[in-house]
């Protein structure tokens, strides 16, 4: 009962005072949103884009993880241009930046020097297909950890060399049940994988002037609910911040077991359970007096 006793309080502490960074790479955020008033949200931009409109998109994602994680410390960078609607831009991220990196592999390595720990990709290949070139940035940076939109095509993601500091995302909707739209791990990724609900989640928009809702549904928006999740975990348990591999690994193998038991080629490791992953890694870190 003693035991049961000190569990219950740890979910209950507070916060570190000195939040975790959440890198949101994305399209452009309205910081201005009134979900963001009292929180800490700050975007960056290449000069030669700054004439953009602010994305719903991007506005969407970043409001599921501070919803996630009140106390993070949002760091947004635009990887895509919006010149004529906040609903349509264009990938710049491959753009090269003054510095000879792309914009992206900038963005990631100018977040680090900030302090992020944890970067959110709600982008990628439609079909699910991962790209050497993201695997590359995954792999330059395996000091800290990317959440990953899984796609909505309803396809077996292809197998990828991916690392431990990655995580793949899938849609489950209202029943728990994946959405046919989500892609799926397959064998080759289900160690990777983790579902979590993207059918009709409440958002932010950037609709001026300060700003209104929307239901979103996608991948796009499962991942930032991970992703707030990391960033509330490494709030309660900030070692887990230069620990890539040890935060992904108490996500997911606290995820609540759905589809074939065990983890299987369509579910991963199963739905998101963040009081479960908080309260094992206070089983493991109580030092009994």
């Amino acid at each position: 009962m003693k035991k049961l006793i000190i569990l219950c309080v740890m979910l209950l502490l507070p916060m570190s005072a000195n939040a975790t960074k959440v890198g949101v790479l994305d399209m452009p955020v309205y910081c201005g949103h009134k979900i963001f008033k009292n929180k800490s949200c700050k975007s960056y931009w290449q000069p030669q884009f700054a004439d953009t409109y602010l994305s719903h998109h991007g506005t969407a994602v970043a409001s599921i993880i501070i919803k996630g994680s009140p106390n993070a410390e949002l760091k947004t960078f635009d990887l895509f241009y919006h010149p004529y609607s906040p609903w349509t831009g264009y990938w710049i991220g491959d753009e090269v930046d003054s510095g000879g990196m792309t914009i992206e592999q900038s963005a990631i390595w100018f977040a680090k020097q900030l302090g992020v720990t944890v970067f959110n990709q709600s982008y990628g290949d439609p079909s699910g297909h991962i790209h050497q070139d993201m695997m590359n940035i995954w792999n330059a940076n395996q000091d800290v950890l990317f959440v990953n939109a899984a796609g909505n095509n309803g396809k077996v993601v292809p197998t990828a060399a991916i690392g431990g500091n990655v995580i793949l995302v899938g849609s489950v909707d209202k029943n728990n049940v994946r959405t046919p739209w989500s892609n799926i791990p397959g064998h080759a990724n289900k160690y990777h994988w983790i579902m979590a609900p993207g059918v009709d989640v409440l958002a932010a928009a950037a609709f001026w002037p300060d700003g209104g809702y929307i239901h979103a549904t996608g991948t796009s928006f499962s991942a930032p609910i991970v992703t707030g999740a990391v960033a509330e975990l490494q709030d309660r348990y900030p070692q887990l911040r230069n620990n890539p591999a040890g935060t992904k690994n108490a996500l997911l193998t606290t995820a609540t077991d759905l589809g074939p038991k065990g983890v299987d080629a369509t579910y991963g490791w199963g739905l998101l359970n963040l009081q479960k992953a908080i309260l094992q890694m206070g089983v493991k870190t109580y030092n009994p007096p």
